[in-house]
Order: structure tokens, then C-alpha cells, then sequence
């Protein structure tokens, strides 16, 4: 008689990250200004007043093939090719042509790297315009339709781009640009100090970069390493330790908990009441066990709820600037 297989133990805090983390995307995209602005881009493109452009009297990095190509299809140049008249006085259309040529800001920048004043401009206009008459001279049937589909889909890419960077590297820097915003707009934040300091790693020595904001009833929200952000009360002490991990890895998950226990351990030693806080992408059920059974954290947030959810954002606020810094009544 065969052995019958045995399911898989099905991991549910893992299924509930990754289901948080996928739906965060997916507001993400919808809700992302680039994509929802396009057809208003479009629109306003569309309805320029091009008659007192001059298309030829200087060079604009327009190929002659690409040219004859729309004067036959009849589509005005304006609506594919970037005029340096267009762009000095409505900068925002830059977006408009730097997505139908399907290249991204940080390409534009590379390629541009060490143009600046006036001709930087023109440049940008040239640069953008030859890609996208190599386009149209090797695309078949060229169309404005087409155009918009790809317009869509590099704006998609930039949004997929910025999604990464919210999950990875840039996780840390996305938390604490929200409190930061938080706390401007609720007028709590009395002045902003900026700092370098070296501090040692293993044999060597490293610098680190440090940025507080003082808040208007002295506490103080620091941003730097170890943890990545650090709340102290006006006396000095350390109120609060907030570690942030946004990768999705479920393999590293425990690697990177392991991480932030170090930086815990460190801000327990010097206050013992210290609210430990974890914000992670990736929670697995060993994971959620190890943290109850460590003791170490106080609190712990799903971090891809908390950068697009209303609701559980304004839950982790209230905990920061209510219950830990009371400054909020």
C-alpha cells in the first residue's frame, strides 16, 4: 500500500505578510499619481497652441526619417518630439516625453551627467527625441495609441521601482520620511539638526550620518543606524528603539530579526523600559514564535500595512507621538 504524501504545514503569519505585502502593491499602483495623471499629460499635450514653435532652427535631435514618418501618419511633432519652448515654461510635460521614449529619470541622469545651465535643457529635448525617432524608425506602424501603451508601461516600471525600494534599502528611509511628514504637518517639530559622527565597525572605524528632529516639547526623533530611528526624551534617554527590515525574503527572515535583536540588545542596556519596536514585510509562524519567546520586542508592525493603510498607519502614529512622546492629546 503507498505511503500517501504529507501536506506541507501551511505557514498562515507568512500567508497573511505576503498577501499584506501584494496588496500594499497593488494600492500602490492604482493609487500612484504618475499612472493616474497619464491621460491628463495626454490631454494637455494635445491641446498646445504649437504654432509658434520652430521646429527647425536649431537641433533638436529629431532624425529626418522619424520626421517624414509623422508628417505622413499626420501627428503634429508636438505630440510625440520635446521642444525646449514647451519645457521651459510647463517643466511637468518632461514626464509626458521621457515616458513615451520609455526611459526612466535616473537613465535621463546618467546620460546626462555633467551638462548643466542653459543647455541642460536642450540636451534633455535632444536626448529624449533621438531615442524616440530610433523608435519610430524601427517600430512598425508607429501610432500615438502604441505611444500611450508604452507610456503606461514605463510609468508601471518607475512605480515597480519605487515599490522595491520600499521593500529593501530603502524601507528604513520610507518610515522615517512618514514621520517626519507626520510630524511637520501636526506642527510638532521645533527645528531639524543634521550630523556626522564615526563610530566603530569590528577593526575599523565608519562615518555615520545623523538626523534629528527636535520636537516642540524637547523630545527628540533621530534617524541613523542601530537603530534606524531612536526617540529620546528630553533628559537624553532613550524612550524608544524602532528597527525596519522590508524584504520579503522569507529565507532571511530570522537573519534579518537577528539584526535588529543586536540593535535591540544595545537599547535595553541603556534603558531597560525602552519600547522596542520591529516593522517587518516578512513574518513567518518560527519567526512570530521566537519574537513572543525573546522577549526582546515590545511591538511589532506589518510595515506594508503601515506605509499604505490609513487605518493601521495611523495606528502606529498614535503610538509614536500619543503613548510614547505624548505629544499628542
Amino acid at each position: 500500500m503507498a505511503k500517501s504524501k504529507r501536506k506541507p504545514k501551511i505557514d498562515a503569519h507568512l500567508i497573511s505578510a505576503l498577501q499584506k505585502a501584494y496588496t500594499a502593491r497593488a494600492k500602490l499602483f492604482y493609487e500612484d499619481e504618475r499612472v493616474t495623471g497619464i491621460d491628463r499629460l495626454i490631454a494637455e499635450v494635445a491641446g498646445l497652441d504649437r504654432r509658434s514653435l520652430d521646429w527647425n532652427s536649431q537641433d533638436l535631435g529629431i532624425s529626418t526619417a522619424a520626421r517624414s514618418y509623422l508628417k505622413r501618419a499626420s501627428i503634429p511633432l508636438h505630440r510625440v518630439f520635446a521642444h525646449p519652448d514647451i519645457l521651459s515654461e510647463r517643466k511637468h510635460l518632461f514626464d509626458y516625453y521621457q515616458n513615451l521614449a520609455a526611459t526612466s529619470k535616473k537613465g535621463v541622469g546618467q546620460l546626462l551627467s555633467g551638462t548643466t545651465g542653459e543647455h541642460r535643457l536642450l540636451e534633455r529635448c535632444r536626448l529624449l527625441n533621438r531615442i524616440t525617432s530610433s523608435v519610430i524608425e524601427s517600430v512598425k506602424n508607429f501610432a500615438l495609441d502604441h505611444a500611450r501603451d508604452v507610456m503606461i508601461a514605463e510609468v508601471g516600471s518607475e512605480v515597480q521601482g519605487s515599490w522595491v525600494n520600499r521593500i529593501g534599502a530603502g524601507a528604513a528611509k520610507a518610515v522615517q520620511d512618514m514621520l517626519t511628514s507626520y510630524a511637520r504637518n501636526k506642527g510638532y517639530v521645533q527645528s531639524v539638526e543634521k550630523k556626522k559622527h564615526t563610530v566603530r565597525a569590528g577593526r575599523s572605524r565608519k562615518t555615520v550620518s545623523e538626523t534629528s528632529l527636535i520636537l516642540t516639547n524637547g523630545w527628540q526623533i533621530v534617524y541613523s543606524s542601530e537603530p534606524d530611528i531612536a526617540i529620546y526624551d528630553p533628559r537624553g534617554v532613550l524612550r524608544s528603539a524602532i528597527e525596519v527590515k522590508g524584504s520579503m525574503d522569507k529565507a532571511g527572515a530570522q537573519t534579518r530579526f537577528g539584526e535588529a535583536k543586536k540593535s535591540f540588545a544595545k537599547a535595553l542596556r541603556q534603558n531597560q523600559r525602552c519600547e522596542t519596536i520591529y516593522l517587518a514585510s516578512c513574518f513567518t509562524d518560527s519567526l512570530i514564535n521566537h519574537i513572543q519567546e525573546n522577549g526582546q520586542v515590545r511591538k511589532y508592525y506589518n510595515l506594508s500595512e503601515i506605509l499604505t493603510d490609513a487605518r493601521q498607519r495611523q495606528e502606529f502614529l498614535q503610538e509614536i507621538f500619543k503613548f510614547i512622546i505624548r505629544i499628542e492629546r
